[in-house]
């Protein structure tokens, strides 16, 4: 008996089979790439409400030992996410990490790579940070309340944001900023879906950018939305 297999009867893939795999498998991908992507931004949700829980536990504990204050910057020109590198330290100190101070939406932008040593004075942080300055009051928030001083001002803890997702419109134009290292947290299809907020209270909640309102007009040429 032969060691060898008459493989002459031996049935493969036809050409037009293999196409045929071939298409089911992109029909396939076609149909899971949405739910995986959404998966991954949930998932991103998730480490990103995370984050703001290491913030806001950071902060009671400075609030804590300097008399229920919270850290001022000391210039009214900054951004809401541009923050003194001593606050950032302390931040650091107190059980939070370097990552979990920038959304992890933003990571494909290299924001820590970008903006940490962007200034001697201050870092830029992937959140907006709702305090007030230092030295010259900001004008109030657009619904009239002034600017977080100090964490006994929020009337009802449970209701007073404190620390949220980045979401900002030019003024003029009135469209999102999305592209680029000034762009919105958590971008889809070229607009924001929307943010975490971080409370006073220490609780995180998501809210879809058609439930935001404009927060503030801080600097002049940009709102901030939550």
């Amino acid at each position: 008996m032969s060691r060898y297999r008459d493989n002459r009867n031996a049935k493969g893939f036809t050409l037009v089979e293999l196409l045929v795999v071939i298409g089911v498998i992109a029909i396939l991908l076609t149909v899971l790439m949405p739910a995986l992507q959404k998966a991954k931004e949930l998932a991103r949700r998730v480490q990103c409400s995370t984050n703001l829980r290491h913030i806001s536990t950071a902060l009671w504990i400075y609030a804590d030992r300097y008399d229920d204050r919270v850290p001022l910057n000391g210039t009214e020109d900054f951004f809401l996410w541009d923050i003194e590198i001593d606050t950032v330290d302390f931040l650091l100190e107190n059980g939070c990490d370097r990552e979990g101070l920038y959304c992890p939406s933003q990571t494909e932008v290299n924001w820590i790579e970008n903006t940490w040593d962007y200034s001697t004075a201050f870092r830029v942080l992937g959140y907006a940070f709702l305090f007030d300055n230092a030295i010259t009051p900001k004008a109030p928030l657009a619904n009239g309340d002034p600017w977080l001083r100090k964490m006994s001002m929020a009337r009802t803890p449970g209701d007073r944001e404190i620390v949220v997702d980045v979401v900002w419109s030019a003024k003029n134009t009135g469209e999102f900023l999305v592209e680029g290292l000034n762009r919105s947290s958590h971008v889809e299809d070229g607009i924001p879906t929307g943010g975490n907020l971080l409370f006073v209270d220490g609780h995180v909640k998501w809210k879809n950018l058609s439930a935001m309102k404009v927060g503030a007009n801080h600097i002049d040429h940009v709102l901030y939305w939550w």
